[in-house]
Order: C-alpha cells, then structure tokens, then sequence
C-alpha cells in the first residue's frame, strides 16, 4: 500500500467513512456559502414530520368517534350552564314581584341542582374523551417519530444534535398535545359563549 493509499484510508477512517462534499474544499468563500445553504437546508428539513398535518389527520380519522362525543359532551355542558342563569333570574324576579309559589321555587332550586349534576357528569366525560384522544395523538405521533428514527441513516444523525431530537419528542410533542386537546375545547368554548 503506497503513501497516498495509506492516507487516503487514514482519512476515511478517521471521518467514519464519510464521503467527502464540495464544502471541504480550500476556498472559504465557497465554505461559507456551503455551510449557510447547509443551515438552511437543514432548517427547513427539521420540521417536516410534522411541519405537514399528513402525520395527524390519520390519527383525527382513527378517534374521530372520541371527538365527537367530547364535542357534544362540551356542547352539552355549555348549554346547561345558559341555563343556569336564567333559572336564577326567573325565581328572583318571581320573588321580587310576588308571583312565585314555594312549590315553583323548589321546582327551580330542584332544576338547578340537576343541571349542576349534569354538567359534572358531561364535563368529566368530555374531559376523558377529548383529553384522553390527545394523550392518544401523543402517544401515537411519538411512535412515528420513534420509528421514522430508526430507519434513518448514520449521516442524519450527525448532521442533527441529541437534544433537538429529543426536542421534538418531548417538548414539542406536548405542545401539539396542548393544542389539540385545551386547544381545541378552548376554541369551542369561545365560540359557543360568543354566540350565546
């Protein structure tokens, strides 16, 4: 093995057998413009898991039963606190005129408590329903992520830090959690109110 073999082994040992690209060259000018547009390459790579809803919507499909029960649970529930008011407001103006019997002040004081009711049993379920499916988007964007990992190549891995990947597994991940379950009840919440 001559002097140029030699080093020329040396050399791809020591760099894992990395290929070698046009950025390594002598001219800094060209390096630079290499690394900028290696930057920007690799900012606008970084995000697509989950830069695109593609990974979502097949998760929206598969518990489209579990939002749909949350949402009506959440209608539910702001509909019976509209109603709460009102009740109050009848039997205080019944009181403030006179028009109201004991029996009809009961029946209001027994309508109250019902909805009360209602609206514990309605929010604890759309609260284990929609809650619940974004603890299961989670749960389930994270496994795609975990495996899209897996099947990547040597080269990806050093081109991105640990803690970005962990980044996008941890606290970026809860973020979407974060929208699509208080995210979402919180959209639905103010419209309704709005309307109301």
């Amino acid at each position: 093995m001559g002097k140029s073999a030699r080093c020329e082994f040396a050399q791809r040992y020591n760099h894992d057998r990395r290929r070698p690209t046009p950025c390594e060259g002598k001219n800094t000018r060209f390096n630079k413009r290499c690394q900028n547009n290696s930057m920007a390459i690799s900012l606008k790579t970084s995000g697509k898991l989950f830069s695109h809803p593609g990974p979502i919507r097949p998760i929206f499909r598969k518990y489209w039963w579990r939002i749909l029960c949350g949402v009506l649970a959440l209608l539910s529930v702001d509909t019976c606190q509209l109603f709460i008011p009102r009740i109050i407001k009848s039997a205080i103006d019944g009181l403030s005129h006179g028009s109201i019997t004991d029996d009809q002040l009961r029946n209001r004081a027994a309508a109250i408590l019902g909805l009360a009711v209602a609206v514990a049993s309605f929010r604890f379920f759309w609260r284990y329903m929609i809650l619940g499916f974004s603890r299961l988007l989670e749960q389930d964007m994270r496994n795609v992520l975990f495996h899209k990992l897996l099947g990547l190549d040597r080269a990806f891995f050093q081109r991105r830090t640990t803690g970005e990947l962990m980044a996008l597994a941890t606290n970026d991940l809860t973020a979407v959690q974060m929208a699509c379950g208080m995210g979402l009840i919180a959209s639905i919440d103010a419209v309704v109110m709005t309307v109301a």
